[in-house]
């Protein structure tokens, strides 16, 4: 063939406009159905004259059984095509149709099921050829033309939220806590102690008590810190625990009467454990009258 093979192809792409109605009904609704008429039409101008530029053979006609009963007719069509004096290798398409359907529930014959088929083969190999091929693709249905390469459809775009605030960092200290900085695990456990409510929902550390604990830090470590929080949370909590009953101070002040003082330790352990007594001095009942012949007072 003198022409290039793409020229045919495209030549033989787009059918016109007459030549294209819209399916109305069935499993093909609104797919464009090409006049075969236009087909043969398409390959005469192209090829010649059928039987001499080109032509097809039936090759084979068969039935099948459809669904609920229904029969299917089958048809196998080979396209020719010459090229100079020889002719093309079989193009072959197989279509099919209905011979007995249902309709309302009644078993309806067609007596063009054969017919159908074969032009339905038919068809079916000449889209190789390059006949109606836009109308397959996508690009052409008799109303608008669409060129550019099929892209699936974007998806709808959300629209964009605004970039969430950066978390706020906690304050730094403004002087070097001892024992270096708070670890997670500790901050974790200092949050959880501060927080901590009495049973009526009123929190148990103001805010102000708060920064008090944190301003610890430049002379206490944070384990030291958690130590005193537990400790003041717990005498909050059960105020209790922290008196003391008249019977403890009795006994912590017999423990004390009992206890010698610093300097009577030091005398009983000079003696080997044993307390010595002071002498007693005198007293006023005890004082002797002194005979004052033998020491004289001037009576004025």
């Amino acid at each position: 063939m003198k022409e290039k093979a793409i020229d045919i192809y495209e030549s033989l792409a787009r059918p016109p406009k007459d030549a294209l109605r819209e399916i109305q009904a069935g499993k093909l609704k609104g797919k464009t159905d090409i006049n075969p008429q236009w087909r043969y039409k398409a390959m005469t101008e192209k090829f010649g004259l059928v039987g001499i530029g080109w032509k097809y053979e039936v090759q084979k006609l068969w039935t099948e059984a459809g669904a609920g009963n229904e029969k299917l007719a089958f048809a196998q069509v080979a396209v020719f095509v010459k090229d100079g004096d020889a002719w093309s290798e079989p193009i072959v398409g197989i279509g099919g149709s209905k011979l007995v359907q249902f309709e309302k529930g009644a078993a309806v014959s067609n007596d063009e099921g054969y017919k159908m088929a074969v032009t339905d083969a038919f068809s079916t190999a000449l889209k190789m050829l390059g006949v109606a091929a836009d109308i397959y693709a996508g690009r052409w249905d008799g109303t608008k033309y669409n060129d550019e390469p099929q892209t699936p459809p974007q998806q709808q775009s959300t629209p964009q939220q605004p970039p969430a605030p950066p978390k706020k960092q906690p304050a730094k200290f403004a002087f070097e806590p001892k024992g270096g900085e708070t670890t997670p695990a500790e901050k974790k456990e200092l949050g959880g102690l501060l927080s901590t409510k009495y049973p009526d929902g009123g929190a148990v550390f103001s805010k102000a008590e708060a920064k008090k604990y944190s301003d610890m830090r430049k002379d206490y470590t944070a384990r030291e810190v958690i130590e005193t929080i537990r400790r003041d949370l717990n005498a909050r909590l059960n105020p209790m625990s922290q008196m003391q009953t008249a019977g403890d101070v009795m006994r912590a002040q017999a423990q004390q009467a009992q206890q010698l003082p610093p300097q009577v330790e030091a005398v009983k352990e000079a003696f080997n454990g044993e307390v010595v007594t002071p002498p007693q001095q005198p007293g006023f009942d005890d004082m002797q009258p002194v005979d004052q012949s033998e020491q004289g007072f001037d009576i004025y």
